[in-house]
């Protein structure tokens, strides 16, 4: 159990450290777009790098796949440029945990798109998340409608591109979950990779650029390969409430710079504020814990 725990909170830690590099890219150079193209050429190679090790010598015995990994890899590339677009207006400790309202997205998709039922401990944990939200707002300068609108319609793609990846997963061969996890995730990146090279050659390239986009692309691409070591070892629900531990660990990482001095990633904060910022954070993974526990019948 605890090589699982370990892995999930190396996966949060690897997504928090993510986070902090798209905004040092898009903060320096202004482009989101590009952040996209190059970070997606770098995991696309990472991904083939791994890809014969975690692809079933029958997984394209049948086309089934074909659906949901493009859905899948759609929806994610939408998620990021909203994500990358928004980062540039909210420091990365507050667009970490903000990222929880996926919880009322996904309970809205559940009841509306796919006639799932959500309980009423699930709608308790979606008041909880919103609250969470409300208290995020609150723990600096206030988040304008433009940047709140990125974030809703990333947690949005983010939202779908999960349902498909998790179709995809399921459709592959192999008894092992782990494994199918791994091989949708490479077939993913490598798909994303494949469609942005490219498009690498019609945008004007920088070395500085693709410089400042790698420590992104591995410590994303790195992440994913300890979420998935984490939900091999203690499963997909408590494997996703360790990971939503990465707002916790953006904050942490968000007074650490601050007390650095790296003021363009992290704004210096007050003790009251940051104290808001926690609390909202602790909210969050309380919705999160409570919506994914209701939902499995503890």
């Amino acid at each position: 159990m605890w090589v699982g725990i370990i892995s999930g909170l190396l996966a949060a830690f690897g997504q928090s450290s993510s986070y902090l590099f798209s905004r040092h890219f898009v903060v320096r150079f202004g482009s989101p777009i590009h952040l996209i193209i190059y970070a997606q050429v770098l995991m696309g190679g990472m991904a083939l790098l791994i890809f014969p090790w975690v692809i079933d010598r029958t997984t394209f015995a049948d086309t089934a796949f074909v659906r949901p990994l493009i859905l899948t890899a759609l929806f994610y590339l939408l998620g990021q440029g909203c994500f990358f677009t928004a980062i540039k207006e909210i420091e990365a400790s507050r667009l970490s945990s903000l990222l929880g309202l996926k919880l009322p997205v996904l309970a809205l998709i559940n009841v509306v798109f796919l006639h799932l039922g959500v309980n009423l401990w699930q709608w308790a944990a979606v008041l909880l998340c919103a609250a969470a939200a409300m208290m995020m707002n609150w723990s600096g300068g206030r988040i304008t409608w433009k940047a709140a609108w990125w974030v809703i319609v990333c947690c949005i793609c983010y939202s779908l591109s999960d349902i498909f990846g998790r179709e995809l997963i399921l459709v592959l061969p192999g008894h092992n979950l782990a494994g199918r996890a791994l091989a949708g995730t490479a077939m993913t990146y490598l798909l994303l990779g494949v469609i942005a090279l490219p498009v690498l050659f019609t945008v004007k390239r920088s070395v500085r650029a693709v410089a400042a986009a790698f420590p992104y692309a591995v410590s994303w691409f790195v992440a994913m390969l300890f979420l998935f070591g984490c939900f091999a070892a203690i499963g997909t629900v408590f494997g996703n409430i360790v990971q939503s531990t990465r707002g916790i660990i953006s904050i942490v990482m968000a007074v650490m710079l601050g007390r650095a001095g790296i003021s363009h990633l992290e704004q210096h904060a007050s003790r009251k504020m940051m104290w808001r910022r926690v609390a909202a954070a602790v909210l969050m993974l309380t919705a999160i814990v409570l919506y994914t526990l209701a939902g499995n019948k503890w």
